[in-house]
């Protein structure tokens, strides 16, 4: 996971895995990402492995974004991450109806 600042908003490279292994990092790459104080992209098209440890760092994200005020939005999110979003019946909450694509 990384983070790309633009004139406009911070997009968020998620990478191929965000899974229990990896969260505490990506928390703290999040966590920067909203301290930049401009709407944030998660691009997620790479994401091959997600896990329940991995949708919950989007969830309490996404949620920190909106209690913050600062626009969070999709683009391109993987299936497995819209699969097992619905599955845990999370979707609504992460607006994963609602994203982005080129």
């Amino acid at each position: 996971m990384r983070i790309e600042e633009t004139n406009s908003e911070t997009i968020v490279h998620c990478g191929s895995e965000v899974d229990l292994s990896s969260v505490v990092g990506q928390k703290e790459i999040l966590l920067q990402a909203l301290q930049i104080k401009k709407p944030i992209c998660l691009e997620a098209t790479e994401i091959s492995t997600i896990d329940t440890a991995g949708i919950q760092l989007f969830l309490n994200f996404i949620l920190a974004a909106s209690k913050t005020n600062i626009t969070c939005y999709w683009k391109n999110p993987a299936s497995k991450v819209m699969e097992l979003s619905e599955l845990l019946g999370v979707d609504q909450v992460l607006a994963l109806k609602h994203t982005g694509s080129d």
